[in-house]
């Protein structure tokens, strides 16, 4: 598949994740955390604020913005700072989640702090055992986190 090719399917998705939101975020949420009010407020929030950066993305959309922040559908390669390790994770829609493959849904505590990530940027991640620093040391679309 030539480059172009694969930037128009990578187009596809992230329009159909925008179109997915725009008219099924309510039942989304209603779905998923219906019984956890706090919680849906704060993934609701961010997921404005990720719709606001696929319109972005899709406005002037180059290989190196779709690049430029983990989507859902990314992989991040993530340095853990405390003891100089890394993994990569692949940011996903619920359904397809599979920790054996480090497939994490944007819906999990590491995923949802993970979406949005950019290159070269630390952050600090909120686990049970504590709060850690992770540097982000790519991302990159791999147009795998499907729809539903």
């Amino acid at each position: 598949m030539n480059h172009s090719a694969l930037l128009e399917e990578a187009k596809s998705q992230l329009l159909g994740q925008l179109v997915y939101f725009d008219e099924g975020l309510t039942p989304f949420l209603d779905h998923y955390l219906s019984d956890h009010p706090q919680q849906r407020y704060i993934i609701e929030k961010t997921l404005n604020t990720y719709i606001t950066v696929l319109e972005g993305i899709l406005s002037d959309f180059t290989y190196s913005r779709i690049n430029s922040s983990t989507l859902i559908g990314s992989m991040v390669n993530v340095q853990f700072l405390d003891n100089m390790t890394s993994d990569s994770f692949t940011i996903v829609f619920p359904t397809i989640a599979d920790p054996d493959k480090n497939f994490i849904s944007f819906l999990s505590p590491m995923g949802h702090q993970l979406l949005m990530s950019r290159r070269n940027e630390t952050y600090p991640l909120k686990t049970p055992s504590g709060v850690i620093s992770v540097r982000v040391e790519d991302t990159l679309f791999y147009n795998s986190g499907h729809i539903k």
